[in-house]
């Protein structure tokens, strides 16, 4: 999938900056633990079937997600804008 996002955008002509956001584990585990109501149906087993299968792009530039989402969305958009 997410070469198939790189493909795309050399396809269309258009640049492209991956973001790979990454948070310790067990940020993860416990924001799924307090999920309520809300749309995604993913729990812990999910968590860690997603860290066993997934590394970091090495071409990607790595944003720390273990903080509050408008200091995440600050990173990246600073890591964007310098690039």
């Amino acid at each position: 999938e997410r070469q198939a996002a790189v493909d795309l955008a050399a396809t269309l002509g258009v640049p492209f900056a991956g973001l790979w956001l990454d948070c310790p584990l067990e940020t993860r585990l416990a924001r799924v633990g307090r999920r309520a109501g809300d749309a995604s149906d993913a729990d812990a087993q999910i968590v860690h079937q997603q860290a066993a299968a997934c590394e970091p792009v090495a071409d990607w530039h790595i944003v720390e997600a273990g903080r509050m989402p408008s200091d995440v969305f600050d990173a990246a958009c600073a890591w964007l804008a310098a690039g």
